[in-house]
């Protein structure tokens, strides 16, 4: 009897190393085969849709599932860990990471610094996502927004600077705790739109099919979002690019971007 007891208790002690071993470090699920090279990835895995952990403590979201396809297309696989974007260059050049995901942007002072991929998305926009109505037919601009509701998320880059501009007030602009909850005020009537990026805004759209929803574009901005590398790692950057060109020209870009965003936005 005590040789069971003290076997079911090493068993759970390895359990419970194990669950707190997964939630500091979450890592993509399916492991590779023994001959295949793994990269170490760095994501601050807070930011859906783009990535984020899921119920399961695991890497998900949009850009977490391109750069798994690509790993797959490019003959490598990837370990995703949660990590502080604040760490992206040091831990590129001290080799803790082979590759950082987490809607880097290409700019000129980080290409002095770090490498960059062929960019996975194009597009930083802010946009009004309104309910399709009979009531909002006559709202087809920006400026038709003037006097009315706009809500915002309280983290977004200057959404709220921006709607007191084209509500003309500050006190038409209903500050929320996310872009989940801006929409929904929209949804209940309480704003006439909800203004953020284009991507998180569409991500929100698709998961309330029930509510017709149309969108106004209110500024758009050329950038691109890229996997960073260390300066000089040319051979992680070709693969990055091979598995990049493949899942353009095979389809799987395109059916993530409609599974995570739907048609509308912009790639």
């Amino acid at each position: 009897m005590k040789k069971y007891l003290l076997t079911g208790l090493l068993a759970l002690l390895a359990s419970a190393c194990s669950d707190k071993k997964a939630e500091e470090t979450a890592q993509a699920s399916a492991p590779a085969p023994a001959n295949t090279t793994v990269y170490r990835v760095g994501s601050q895995l807070s930011y859906p849709p783009f990535h984020f952990l899921d119920g399961q403590s695991r890497p998900a979201g949009f850009e977490v599932e391109v750069l798994q396809a690509v790993a797959k297309a490019g003959g490598f696989d990837v370990a995703i860990t949660n990590a502080p974007r604040t760490g992206l260059e040091r831990t590129l050049n001290d080799g803790t990471f082979d590759i950082w995901s987490s809607t880097v942007s290409v700019k000129p002072e980080r290409l002095e610094k770090m490498d960059f991929s062929r960019p996975f998305l194009q597009h930083d926009s802010k946009v009004i996502y309104l309910l399709d109505n009979e009531k909002n037919r006559s709202i087809k601009t920006p400026q038709d927004f003037h006097g009315k509701t706009l809500a915002v998320g309280k983290f977004s880059e200057n959404p709220a600077e921006l709607a007191a501009r084209l509500t003309g007030s500050h006190d038409k602009v209903l500050v929320t705790d996310s872009y989940h909850v801006s929409m929904k005020a929209v949804y209940s009537g309480r704003a006439d739109g909800a203004l953020d990026n284009g991507y998180v805004l569409a991500y929100a759209a698709k998961q309330q099919p029930d509510f017709k929803m149309r969108r106004i574009v209110v500024e758009n901005e050329q950038k691109d979002f890229a996997f960073a590398v260390k300066k000089g790692n040319t051979a992680v950057l070709d693969k990055l690019n091979k598995g990049l060109e493949a899942i353009r020209a095979d389809g799987t870009y395109d059916r993530l971007f409609e599974k995570w965003f739907g048609k509308e936005a912009e790639k």
